[in-house]
């Protein structure tokens, strides 16, 4: 075990001494349970859904971590997503879709992880939403499959290295290659995250970038913002950009589709057990040839705790459309009801519960 240790160490750039020390392994089973009664109108008539992942994706799995030496702990994490409603696996069927990765920490150096794993970007983006991405007012709730936002959230094949905690905040940066043969350039993905907080403040700034298969396009996302203590509230704002060129090929090219959204949220604590949230959400396409295809989001909802593991919440949202938009509400992990003609106007109402366990 001490020589499998001090190879890791020597092949991963950390200088730390493995000497005299009884490994010890940890290990936790852990999951979320989530679902909701989603009841929308999008221009097709009234759409009712049980829904699994509303707020928070339902998941199960297993995280550990075996001390090697003072400084040098080996650390896994398995993570699957399930569709509570009908038991199906999620993320494309993937058997550990949310995350699987493993590697080793240090407190001196950082954490080196390889597999899939979030992207430095989108753990930011988590940060300037008052919903933190779920729910009829969640941001994740409007975004179209396909771009950036939708795609880069997990990134197969990457290598993530995690700033150590003696450093002022934390720091990400993330690499996957492309591992397209004969390019160094396709399919490659790199990212890069820090985020600054206190018990005021928490800052954050994220971007990730990714070319296609073909190298002839690429999808980015860019996050800045937070949110501020104010008392019981908690305020949120802050700017999240989207690029996704990918559909070009070597003999098509099509205009880049750029959307920038502007979140305005508050979130209220209501006694030990109740919390309020509401968030308005600016949404500005800026995907050049196209009609002017600008709307907004207005969202309020509430958690009411019934212990420290099991949650009641609630949530109303509506979306504009206009010039053919196809904006419709869903929740953390489900898209929206198909729209129907005429430029209707989305709304959604969801009724839930999550346990954690």
């Amino acid at each position: 075990m001490k020589t499998n240790a001090a190879a890791l160490a020597a092949v991963t750039g950390l200088s730390i001494s493995v000497g005299t020390w009884d490994a010890k392994a940890e290990s936790a089973v852990f999951g979320v349970v989530d679902m909701a009664l989603d009841i929308s109108k999008q221009g097709l008539g009234t759409l009712t859904r049980l829904q699994s992942g509303s707020e928070w994706g339902s998941r199960f799995g297993i995280k550990g971590d075996e001390r090697i030496s003072p400084d040098l702990s080996a650390v896994y994490w398995l993570e699957s997503g399930f569709g509570a409603d009908d038991g199906m696996s999620q993320q494309g069927g993937r058997l550990f879709g949310r995350q699987i990765y493993m590697g080793l920490s240090s407190e001196q150096v950082g954490r080196l992880t390889f597999g899939r794993q979030y992207s430095p970007e989108n753990r930011m983006f988590w940060n300037i939403d008052a919903f933190n991405a779920g729910l009829a007012g969640g941001l994740p709730a409007i975004i179209p499959a396909g771009v950036a936002r939708a795609t880069l959230g997990r990134v197969d094949n990457s290598i993530l290295w995690t700033s150590p905690g003696r450093l002022p905040g934390v720091t990400y940066v993330m690499y996957a290659p492309g591992e397209v043969a004969g390019s160094q350039r396709a399919g490659r993905m790199w990212g890069v995250s820090t985020r600054q907080k206190n018990d005021v403040v928490d800052f954050n700034i994220g971007f990730v970038t990714r070319r296609n298969t073909t190298d002839t396009g690429k999808l980015q996302a860019f996050t800045m913002g937070g949110n501020y203590a104010v008392g019981p509230a908690k305020l949120f704002t802050g700017w999240h950009r989207d690029w996704n060129s990918q559909a070009n090929t070597p003999s098509t090219k099509g205009p880049e589709q750029v959307y920038d959204m502007f979140p305005f949220g508050v979130k209220y604590g209501v006694g030990a057990h109740t919390t309020l949230i509401a968030q308005f959400v600016l949404v500005k396409d800026r995907t050049q040839g196209v009609a002017n295809r600008n709307t907004n989001l207005i969202a309020i909802g509430g958690h009411y705790a019934l212990s420290k593991r099991t949650v009641l919440f609630a949530a109303v949202g509506r979306i504009l459309n206009k010039n053919g938009s196809q904006y419709s509400l869903g929740g953390g992990l489900y898209a929206g009801g198909t729209v129907g003609p005429g430029n209707p106007t989305a709304r959604t109402v969801q009724i839930g519960m999550r346990h954690n366990f």
